[in-house]
């Protein structure tokens, strides 16, 4: 029996929150389910929902959830307009362009024309595994009250815009599994309360203004292409509990202050090109559960006292 949404839900008049995720759903949503003026919060994640979205999506609308659907062809543009909205939910979706010849050769979306228009209110934009394209607009900046940026998992290229910068606000980038490149701008260092960081396909130096994120619990930064030392600056970051700057080409001698680090649980540096010696002060962190130096050109003795 194939379940789907009932096509007369539009005339729930005083409906605010319709639930329905996880649910095993078929069908194409029914335009009727933004007509309701009065939802805020739509929740249809988890489900099998083929087809596009449908045009007039409520400008009303708060929350959005439509990850891990069957969702083909671009996202409505009216979406730009929901100046309420302050979370848009897709990961493991397919927000898509063009449809090739099944789902191999899907060609994904694009970012520009939604996200610069997106609501001021917006605190958290995720599309992970969406199948997204080309390189992050600029105009991302405009989202000043976004805490959280998920896009792992797409297929974005260029650099990372130096307008992240203004988003004073955030709290994690996760861009892994993509395929930027070019250097991390220092604009990210102006962001304060950044706890999460990941990126790949760079190169270049690691910036030491990432010493300056004060916040910043976790920092990944492996399989990428930095060449430069681990700057002494990022050992001011004393709250850090992740360190993964993994298959790199990163040389020269590990921090001399790495007994700074006393809340790091997790460090991986392997398969880099580090020489010199271990720095006794490695036995001060006392809490780490995984500690990985394999693969690279470091000489002498482990410390007795790590």
């Amino acid at each position: 029996m194939v379940v789907t949404i009932p096509g007369d839900i539009g005339n729930l008049k005083n409906l605010e929150f319709l639930n329905l995720a996880d649910n095993n759903i078929a069908g194409i949503i029914p335009p009727a389910v933004f007509n309701v003026s009065t939802l805020s919060i739509i929740a249809l994640s988890l489900n099998q929902l083929p087809g596009h979205l449908p045009s007039n999506m409520g400008l009303w609308l708060e929350q959005l959830y439509l990850g891990g659907n069957q969702l083909v062809g671009p996202f409505p543009v009216s979406i730009s307009n929901a100046s309420q909205l302050t979370l848009l939910d897709m990961p493991n979706c397919r927000v898509l362009e063009t449809l090739g010849l099944g789902d191999n050769t899907l060609i994904g979306g694009k970012l520009p024309g939604l996200v610069g228009n997106l609501s001021g209110s917006l605190v958290e934009f995720s599309a992970d595994v969406c199948n997204i394209r080309d390189g992050i607009p600029s105009d991302i900046g405009n989202l000043s009250r976004l805490i959280n940026i998920e896009l792992a998992g797409n297929k974005l290229t260029e650099i990372i815009p130096a307008t992240i910068g203004a988003l004073k606000d955030l709290q994690s980038l996760s861009l892994s599994y993509n395929k930027l490149d070019g250097s991390i701008p220092s604009e990210l260092c102006h962001l304060n309360n950044l706890a999460y960081l990941t990126s790949n396909n760079f190169s270049g130096l690691v910036p030491a203004c990432l010493g300056d994120l004060i916040s910043l619990r976790n920092l990944l930064l492996g399989s990428n292409m930095f060449s430069s030392s681990i700057p002494s600056t990022l050992t001011t970051l004393i709250n850090l509990l992740i360190l993964n700057s993994s298959s790199n080409s990163l040389s020269g001698p590990l921090p001399i202050d790495i007994g700074e680090w006393k809340a790091l649980v997790s460090m991986d540096l392997s398969s880099n090109h580090f020489s010199s010696y271990i720095p006794t002060g490695i036995a001060d962190l006392k809490d780490l559960t995984l500690f990985s130096l394999s693969n690279n050109r470091l000489t002498g003795s482990i410390t007795e006292s790590f």
